[in-house]
């Protein structure tokens, strides 16, 4: 035992066994810091352990903060007018629409038309887009002379064709050796269930019993088709028509 004592080491195994502490040392040191790839997650990092300094400037998005708690910025500029847009194309064609209705009335004085007919005292042609119930207006200005035989009188009353319209008569009487008017008589009523297509309206005279003398003037027809869709034809003006009938 003494004899191992008194020989002291070598400068040189004294720096070989530091150098291989070291070694040894070092490499336990290096293998604990050697840390699998993915290892490190949520419950391994300490609270408040990221602090700004370890986050690389610009590297976050709004998406990576909760919500509210980025402060929403200013308001911006109104965006210029855009350019105005290419015109639509035409929409189809919408469907047909039902008939108008077809209701009309009239209250008039007036009798079935006299017959026969001595004159029709004015005519209206007319093209009628659909069928329907036809309103018929006619006025004339007229007078009528009695002979000596007895009382006479003169009738107006209004056709569509030759089909008399009910209840359109309108009369003028006068007694014996006498004139009655000139008066302005107006006749009026529905003629119903005409149909689609061309017509003539016409405003017929007719002298009754002992009449000598019948004059006429301004005769004049109007007519409207009611629950008509088409827009009416224009109103034509003609040289009034009248005259003067002679019974012999």
């Amino acid at each position: 035992m003494r004899r191992i004592l008194r020989h002291r080491p070598s400068p040189a195994m004294v720096i070989a066994c530091v150098a291989l502490g070291l070694a040894l040392g070092g490499t336990s040191v290096a293998a604990v810091n050697a840390l699998p790839r993915g290892s490190v997650g949520t419950k391994q990092l300490k609270k408040n352990a990221v602090i700004s300094s370890k986050v690389k400037n610009r590297s976050l998005l709004a998406v990576d903060f909760k919500a509210g708690q980025l402060p929403r910025g200013p308001k911006g500029d109104k965006g210029d007018k855009g350019d105005k847009g290419d015109k639509g194309d035409k929409g189809d064609k919408g469907d047909k629409g039902d008939l108008g209705p077809t209701y009309g009335a009239a209250d008039t004085t007036g009798n079935d038309p006299s017959v026969p007919v001595t004159v029709f005292a004015r005519t209206l042609n007319v093209n009628l887009p659909t069928s329907g119930k036809l309103l018929v207006f006619g006025r004339v200005r007229s007078s009528v002379s009695c002979s000596a035989s007895g009382s006479c009188a003169v009738s107006y009353s209004l056709y569509v064709d030759n089909t008399p319209v009910p209840a359109s008569n309108v009369r003028l009487p006068s007694t014996t050796s006498s004139t009655a008017g000139p008066d302005n008589l107006t006749t009026f009523s529905i003629a119903p269930n005409v149909t689609a297509g061309a017509h003539t309206l016409k405003l017929a005279l007719t002298g009754e019993d002992n009449w000598t003398i019948i004059f006429y003037s301004d005769a004049q027809l109007t007519s409207v088709l009611l629950g008509g869709s088409a827009t009416a034809a224009p109103v034509s003006s003609k040289p009034a028509s009248g005259g003067r009938i002679y019974n012999r």
